[in-house]
């Protein structure tokens, strides 16, 4: 409530903390007086409620201060939001770097390779790619099917190593 007046019957109403509630969720002020007459009984007429809206409810230092009530709150959970991503790219940036480090020896089909670096090199992948996805789902703010995208793994590492992949590997 910014401004008050001993004449204004908006103001003086024992419902004014509703009817400027209202008149600040954009209610018209013709919708406002048939809620008051509804609801209450109460008789204040559109151009009465105009008047208040005009003189006494200041509409744009109302959304200023509610602005300025949450804005710690908001900016907080902006600077957590932002910190997760970062973690998450460098998730995503080290499970690469460890899929990039081993794939030579993986692609090489003269290496006998272990199935402990096989087992790691899918990890790698599958940890940047869970890296990836939850990045997404915190950007676009909905959860997101990743797995519809790609026909299997073997489809995922060739495009993350930037060609075909099988996804086997030898032990």
């Amino acid at each position: 409530m910014v401004g008050y007046s001993a004449k204004c019957r908006a103001c003086n109403s024992p419902h004014r903390e509703e009817i400027d509630a209202r008149l600040l969720e954009g209610w018209s002020t013709r919708k406002v007086a048939a809620w008051l007459a509804e609801v209450y009984g109460e008789k204040i007429s559109p151009a009465g409620l105009h008047r208040h809206r005009s003189a006494h409810l200041n509409v744009l230092e109302e959304a200023k201060e509610r602005l300025e009530s949450v804005r710690p709150k908001f900016e907080a959970a902006v600077e957590k939001t932002l910190d997760e991503i970062r973690t998450l790219d460098e998730i995503a940036a080290l499970g690469l770097e460890v899929a990039r480090s081993l794939t030579p020896l993986i692609k090489n089909p003269e290496a006998r390779v272990s199935k402990a670096r096989a087992d790691v090199w899918a990890a790698a992948l599958r940890e940047a790619r869970e890296a990836m996805r939850a990045k997404h789902e915190i950007l676009e703010g909905k959860k997101v099917n990743v797995e519809g995208s790609f026909t299997g793994l073997g489809e995922l590492f060739g495009l993350v190593l930037g060609e075909e992949a099988s996804g086997e590997v030898e032990e």
